[in-house]
């Protein structure tokens, strides 16, 4: 039981002080190329919506 009551004030500590968050930016951009300056998925591009709904058409077509 001291465990768990550890574990959730050292918890409620990090909520309050906000460390876990991404930042607003972090969110628009995605993670991956946020933290980590690559895209998780390189065959798809990133450059906008519309390109990556042409990647994935062109995917299926290519599959069928």
């Amino acid at each position: 039981m001291a465990t768990f009551a550890a574990a959730m004030a050292l918890m409620y500590g990090v909520k309050a002080t906000g460390t876990l968050r991404v930042s607003p930016e972090g969110e628009l951009e995605g993670l991956d190329l946020h933290e980590h300056g690559s895209s998780a998925y390189p065959e798809y591009m990133i450059s906008g919506s519309e390109s990556v709904i042409l990647a994935v058409s062109s995917k299926d077509d290519a599959a069928a």
